[in-house]
């Protein structure tokens, strides 16, 4: 028994040596697609065409531009904004800092806004970070799963405690982006199937200053739009949890019962909640 003990333990030993020699090869390949230097001859074994080496630089390319095809489609709205030479140029250095690693293309870029923001050729247009979030989030409402819409008239039909003890669930496809800049115009001067000049965004007038975007699905559509600072609070307090009651007694201490009304029915329109 002792003997059979001591084979098996050798036989997972030499397993584990194969697997961590098979991940160290992994590795090493991967961090060379991604732009680190290695000896491609260690990989791959030459052909009467093709050297090691060209085959390795055929598959990089082949896998950048797989992944650089991806950033200009989730991020259409920075690729109209900043040109397609320089979104392309920005999307391989972003390639180089963040390799994916996800079997799936719809979970990459994810880490784009920031890197809009810290990326210093951006530096006069701070706005393009929260482009991209606008971007992002439109991408994943358009992948959220579907739910069942949260009616206005359903809410209405409770008892009144169970009304103003009601926990409103937000939709999974909805997004709120805080922006210092007049990020919605932005949006619109930058998603329509003419692209628009760089001039088109300048001749905004920033000074207005802050603004919010809402990115939501409503069937098979995505909708984006801006927000009242009466809106953003709402949602903002319904993603924390709150109770339509506290969320009432909230706003009614900022603002009008009308007021307040008015923009719960417009977010039950909206489509903004689910059951």
């Amino acid at each position: 028994m002792l003997m059979l003990n001591t084979m098996l333990l050798q036989v997972f030993e030499g397993m584990k040596e194969k697997s961590d020699s098979l991940q160290q090869l992994y590795n090493e390949f991967m961090n060379g697609v991604y732009g680190q230097s290695i000896y491609p001859e260690t990989f791959i074994q030459g052909s009467a065409r093709l050297s090691p080496q060209q085959q390795f630089a055929a598959y990089r390319g082949s896998v950048v531009g797989n992944l650089s095809n991806v950033l200009a489609d989730i991020f259409p709205s920075v690729n109209r904004c900043l040109g397609k030479n320089f979104f392309e140029a920005m999307g391989l250095r972003y390639i180089d800092e963040h390799p994916s690693t996800s079997p799936s293309l719809d979970n990459y870029g994810q880490a784009f806004p920031t890197f809009c923001d810290n990326f210093t050729p951006l530096k006069e247009y701070p706005y393009i970070g929260d482009l991209a979030r606008i971007d992002w989030a439109w991408h994943q409402a358009f992948h959220a799963l579907d739910e069942q819409v949260l009616s206005l008239t359903a809410i209405q039909g409770l008892e009144p405690e169970q009304y103003l003890a009601l926990s409103l669930q937000p939709s999974e496809s909805l997004h709120i982006i805080d922006s210092s800049y007049p990020i919605f115009r932005i949006w619109q001067l930058t998603s329509g199937s003419q692209g628009h000049s760089e001039h088109s965004v300048t001749s905004l007038n920033f000074e207005e200053g802050a603004e919010c975007a809402l990115v939501w699905r409503i069937g098979y559509d995505v909708g984006v739009a801006s927000i009242s600072k009466i809106e953003r609070r709402f949602l903002r307090l319904v993603e924390n949890r709150e109770t339509l009651g506290t969320i009432f007694a909230i706003l009614l201490s900022e603002y009008s019962q009308t007021q307040v009304m008015t923009c719960f029915a417009g977010l039950c329109e909206k489509q903004c909640f689910v059951a």
